[in-house]
């Protein structure tokens, strides 16, 4: 019988949020959006809480003996991203990088919809390396099949053509 603490064979994820999906929920979409344009500092100043947080949760995680820390801020729709990348590039990624000062154990970004607008600059200017892009629409992103299928992409698609 395992004891309190012991995982054996399994892994123990943390899972939260960065916090960009949090601030876009708990303002509304419509009004993230409008305080976007017309009160950036707003923006910065609830993100900048979050992602407080989640730096500490980051220490926790570590320090109590998860395996995995993972971030799920959802940031696109199925056909584009929620805003631009200069956006992205100036609110979310310096936050990214505050994080992963943290972020001491191995981390896994979830994100739903076509993040490859800012793929480039994740994996340019952070800890996270692409190792799979995972769709449920079919190939608009990516031929490449994971699991028992053929793993051969065309090089086709873009993100295979970026990130092989």
């Amino acid at each position: 019988m395992r004891q309190h603490g012991e995982k054996g064979d399994f892994a123990a994820w943390f899972v939260t949020r960065m916090g960009i999906f949090s601030v876009m929920l708990g303002m509304g979409t419509e009004a993230f959006s409008v305080a976007l344009y017309e009160n950036r500092p707003l923006i910065e100043t609830i993100l900048d809480r979050y992602v407080d947080w989640t730096c500490a949760l980051a220490d926790h995680a570590a320090a109590l003996g998860f395996d995995v820390f993972v971030t799920t801020d959802d940031m696109a729709f199925k056909s584009t991203t929620f805003f631009s990348p200069k956006v992205f590039r100036e609110l979310v990624l310096p936050r990214y990088h505050r994080l992963a000062r943290h972020v001491t154990l191995p981390w896994v970004l979830h994100s739903d919809g076509n993040m490859l607008p800012f793929l480039d600059d994740l994996v340019k200017a952070s800890p996270l390396k692409v190792q799979k892009i995972l769709t449920d629409n079919g190939k608009e992103f990516t031929d490449r099949l994971f699991g028992s299928r053929e793993k051969n992409p065309s090089g086709e698609h873009d993100a295979d053509a970026r990130h092989d």
